[in-house]
C-alpha cells in the first residue's frame, strides 16, 4: 500500500505520519517526543492503528515502546474507580429493579 492510498484512507493522516515518523527515529527522540508518541498512541483510532501495524518499520517500534513505558497503558486509579462506581449502580440498579417486580 503507498503512502498516497494509506494517507486517503486514515482517520487522521497527520498524526499517522507523525506517529510514524516518530516511531521509526525511536529510541532516539527528546523526552518530549517520547511523551507524543504515547499521546498519539493513546489518541490513534483502530483504523489507524491497523495501518500503523502494516507499517514493518514502525511497528515494532510501537512495540517496544509500550514494553519500555507500560504505566502509560494501564489504568490509572480514577478511571478503576469510576469504573467500579459504575458496576455497583448497574448492579444496584437491577436488584432495585427486580425488588420492585420490573425485572
Amino acid at each position: 500500500m503507498t503512502t498516497a492510498s494509506r494517507a486517503r484512507v486514515a482517520n487522521d493522516p497527520l498524526s499517522l505520519a507523525r506517529l510514524e515518523d516518530l516511531l521509526i527515529r525511536y529510541p532516539a527522540v527528546s523526552a518530549d517526543e517520547k511523551l507524543e508518541i504515547g499521546t498519539l498512541l493513546h489518541r490513534t483510532g483502530p483504523l489507524d492503528m491497523g495501518l500503523l501495524s502494516a507499517n514493518a518499520a514502525a511497528w515494532p517500534q510501537a512495540e517496544r515502546y509500550r514494553r519500555d513505558h507500560p504505566a502509560r497503558f494501564r489504568m490509572g486509579w480514577r478511571q478503576r474507580l469510576f469504573w467500579s462506581l459504575t458496576g455497583v449502580l448497574v448492579i444496584a440498579a437491577l436488584i432495585l429493579a427486580w425488588d420492585i417486580g420490573i425485572g
